[in-house]
């Protein structure tokens, strides 16, 4: 028979390990939620509460962007360079830190969008993105945010030059 040392120990152990999955599946829906707003024309004020106060932004070629406000400005804008896009997020890979106030995040993002030409704004052109994601995120008050975000692209390519050729819009 178990002692009752060794079940408390054992309940504990499985507490912690629920946790953990309630925390991975938490910031998962906390990146569709991100790609939910992103495709509704860049939703700032929705986008900007799925960041910590002191988070980053970095788009790479789109800039770097610090704190709440500086990322809302940012999306306010995006919709003028991409009016239409559609963000699938795939193959999470989700580690929660000890603590369970920490956690990284690596994503894959294929992004068939519309684009303004870099020639002429009036223009738009169709656009395969593809990139990754490194994400941290931190639980404030008891809800998963974005603490860091990271896009490492792969190629941004129009449609029709593909990327075997042309894995950067010129």
């Amino acid at each position: 028979m178990a002692s009752e040392t060794s079940f408390t120990v054992q309940l504990s152990e499985l507490e912690r390990h629920v946790q953990r999955l309630e925390d991975v599946e938490a910031i998962k829906r906390l990146k569709a939620k991100y790609a939910r707003f992103c495709d509704q024309s860049y939703n700032p004020e929705e986008l900007g509460r799925l960041f910590t106060e002191d988070a980053v932004w970095d788009g790479a070629t789109f800039g770097v962007f610090h704190g709440q406000d500086q990322i809302r400005q940012f999306f306010a804008s995006a919709s003028h360079q991409i009016p239409w896009a559609f963000h699938l997020m795939i193959g999470p890979e989700i580690e929660v830190d000890g603590s369970g106030a920490h956690a990284t995040g690596l994503w894959y993002l294929f992004q068939p969008c519309t684009m303004t030409s870099h020639d002429n704004p009036n223009e738009k052109e169709p656009v395969l993105q593809m990139a990754k994601y490194e994400d941290t995120y931190r639980k404030v008050d008891g809800e998963w945010k974005f603490a860091h975000v990271r896009i490492r692209y792969e190629a941004i390519t129009n449609l029709f030059q593909g990327w075997v050729t042309h894995p950067f819009r010129s």
